[in-house]
């Protein structure tokens, strides 16, 4: 029987045939690859262990930036508490400063009155609170025999003197720092220098001697 008499039967050897092929050129590529890669061993661990160089590098650098995050997280919270516990001081001490105030005022007023000698109580006092407030980052400013200066001190009046011009004459009120920062500035009478002799023109000066020496004549 021919293949012109049956053409399906004839398509169908011819597909079997073609498939038949496929099959046999797919298991010769696969041998042939077992076989390159039992030749050559290195070359499949070098891309794995490539793979996995990448793999680590990036996971590095991912745990890199987490742990940069993480620092930066910590220094600003730090920061912030910090903060928040100097804002808390300072209201304290601001709350406490009149204290000190009336303190000065009566150690002042008992040196100068009759019972000068009777201030060891409050001298005593004075020095326990001053201590405490100390340990908490609060101390006086400078302001008696220093130069004037704006970030610290505050002129309300000025007085001719023998001094520079510009030095403290006098402290009005005690300005007050914590730690470093300026919870009170201090109040102070400042020097303008010394006093500008009147001196009269020479011609004038002149004018006069001549009218003496007529009047002796």
């Amino acid at each position: 029987m021919s293949a012109e008499k049956h053409p399906d039967k004839a398509r169908s050897e011819i597909g079997g045939a073609i498939k038949e092929a496929e099959e046999k050129a797919a298991a010769t590529s696969l041998a042939g690859k077992k076989a390159d890669d039992a030749k050559h061993p290195d070359k499949k661990d070098g891309h794995e262990s490539a793979a996995k160089a990448d793999k680590l590098a990036e996971l590095t650098s991912l745990l890199q930036h987490v742990q940069a995050d993480f620092e930066n997280y910590k220094k600003r919270t730090e920061k912030e508490q910090q903060n928040h516990v100097l804002l808390g001081k300072a209201m304290i001490a601001k709350r406490i400063l009149p204290v000190l105030d009336t303190f000065d005022h009566a150690l002042r007023e008992h040196k100068e009155g009759a019972h000068k000698d009777n201030t060891d109580g409050l001298k005593r006092i004075h020095s326990q609170l001053i201590s405490a407030l100390e340990a908490e980052g609060l101390r006086p400013i400078k302001a008696m025999g220093e130069k004037l200066d704006p970030y610290r001190h505050e002129c309300l009046e000025e007085e001719c003197s023998d001094h520079t011009k510009g030095t403290v004459l006098e402290e009005i009120q005690k300005g007050y720092m914590l730690n470093d920062f300026v919870l009170r500035h201090s109040l102070v009478k400042v020097s303008s220098g010394k006093k500008a002799e009147k001196r009269e023109p020479e011609i004038k000066g002149a004018e006069k001697k001549e009218g003496q020496k007529e009047g002796e004549k």
